[in-house]
């Protein structure tokens, strides 16, 4: 009877422990929702009591997402009231008329034309839209040359304008029929009414606000932002996933049509290292432009650096594109993780016996020969190796397009030590499985100093 007892105490005591974490794991669920400091960086504003009048600039994830979020609003909708809405492209059928009740398809484009331009006449500031006299009848005319099809955001700047009202200054680069352009906007958010006001670039220049610098005070006094219903905004926790595949977006974008951004944004000790110029990069991004363009984010990994944020993200391929954040606007790219060793690859290379660095440099070497870079196979070759057969990485470059394929699957056999030397017999296949042949290689490599090494190879 007595341990009867004791059991049902227990029981008791445990089911009132499962109550209790339940409790506090719901808790924690409903804080992480709304509590800004659950997210990357900073992911939120918040004000401090005080009003900060000056430029600085934009760290938080979350005001990022939200500013964003509200561009691409405006400009679906500029798309829609100009007939260019993937709305009315989806129902257009050649020869056939769009039948949606009594609506055909030309009075189906009509209204959502029409309820764009109404949602935009909705997003203008009361201000902007009385300075310039704005009007919902010449509101098409003003925007007729405001299309674009892509944007990126280069630099985004946050001043308060009270304890609720903070207005963010973008700049950015569009795109439309292959043209880029830049563009400046200034988006007020209020926070307690859960509105927005966009102000154009003709109001900025107006003010003198289209010029910028950190920590400049600026006299824009806005206390609240009248809710017209299409003027709407929330906050969204963002998770790590969406923000990797931001930074991935960014850089397609300028792959696709900003490089000169791109080779700016690289890593300064990366750049210098894989590219030595800028010629070396151009050349680079012509060669492989259009495998690099087919490659799409699978899986990333967020790594805390200290005085950074670092997202690795791995595409179909395999391939690894690294970005040091600072935030959503402020980072370097690493677009590969073989010309710099990351510190995960260091601290394994230094634990790894002798064989096992022969191998993680020839796996590199090889990560580098499917990335078409064949100057920094080039550059590990020995220079004895490089006199008798290979010249200059022309002549390489020439051997390794015959003599290997375009995407190599590698097999490393049967490991031997000659003094500092070590000889791996190589098995390559083409990892497209297009051509069904192998061709084999013997590797000879020697270790140096860190995880530098030379080797050479059987012609």
């Amino acid at each position: 009877m007595k341990n009867m007892k004791k059991i049902i105490i227990i029981i008791a005591i445990f089911i009132v422990i499962i109550v209790v974490a339940l409790f506090i794991l719901l808790q924690y669920a409903k804080h992480s929702e709304t509590d800004p400091s659950k997210e990357i960086f900073e992911v939120g504003h918040e004000t401090t009591g005080e009003v900060n009048r000056t430029y600085t600039k934009l760290t938080l994830t979350n005001d990022y997402f939200r500013v964003k979020e509200i561009i691409d609003r405006y400009y679906s909708n500029i798309a829609t009231m100009n007939g260019k809405g993937e709305e009315i492209i989806e129902y257009e059928v050649e020869g056939e008329e769009y039948e949606a009740g009594e609506m055909n398809l030309q009075a189906y484009k009509e209204q959502e034309q029409a309820q764009a331009q109404k949602a935009l006449y909705a997003m203008l500031g009361n201000e902007y839209i009385q300075e310039f006299q704005i009007t919902q009848d010449n509101l098409k005319q003003k925007l007729s040359q405001e299309m674009s099809e892509e944007i990126l955001l280069k630099n985004i700047y946050i001043l308060e304008n009270s304890l609720s009202v903070s207005s963010y200054y973008i700049y950015g680069e569009k795109l439309q029929q292959g043209k880029i352009t830049e563009f400046l906007m200034l988006i007020s958010i209020d926070s307690k009414n859960e509105t927005f006001a966009i102000y154009l670039e003709d109001y900025m220049k107006a003010h003198n606000l289209d010029s910028y610098q950190e920590n400049q005070n600026v006299d824009i006094k806005i206390e609240s932002i009248e809710d017209k219903s299409y003027n709407k905004t929330t906050y969204k926790s963002i998770a790590d996933n969406q923000v990797a595949k931001e930074y991935y977006d960014s850089y397609k974008k300028m792959l696709n049509y900003d490089t000169n951004l791109l080779y700016e944004k690289l890593d300064k000790e990366y750049q210098m290292k894989k590219f030595e110029n800028k010629e070396n990069f151009n050349n680079y991004i012509a060669t492989n432009k259009k495998a690099l363009q087919n490659r799409n984010i699978t899986q990333y990994n967020k790594i805390n650096r200290g005085n950074y944020i670092q997202y690795i993200c791995l595409d179909q391929t395999g391939r690894m594109i690294a970005f040091n954040a600072n935030s959503l606007t402020e980072y370097s790219i690493i677009l590969d993780t073989y010309t710099i060793d990351l510190p995960e690859f260091t601290t394994q290379y230094i634990a790894a016996t002798e064989e096992d660095k022969v191998l993680m440099n020839i796996q590199k070497v090889f990560e580098a020969m499917n990335d078409g870079d064949y100057r920094y196979v080039y550059n590990k070759l020995d220079e004895t190796f490089k006199s008798n057969n290979l010249k200059t990485q022309a002549e390489f470059e020439e051997y390794a397009k015959q003599n290997f394929f375009t995407q190599n699957k590698v097999v490393a056999e049967n490991p031997k030590k000659q003094g500092s030397l070590y000889l791996y017999d190589i098995t390559i296949s083409d990892a497209t499985g297009e051509d069904a042949n192998t061709k084999k290689k013997n590797f000879v490599m020697q270790l140096k100093e860190g995880t530098d090494f030379v080797m050479s190879f059987g012609i």
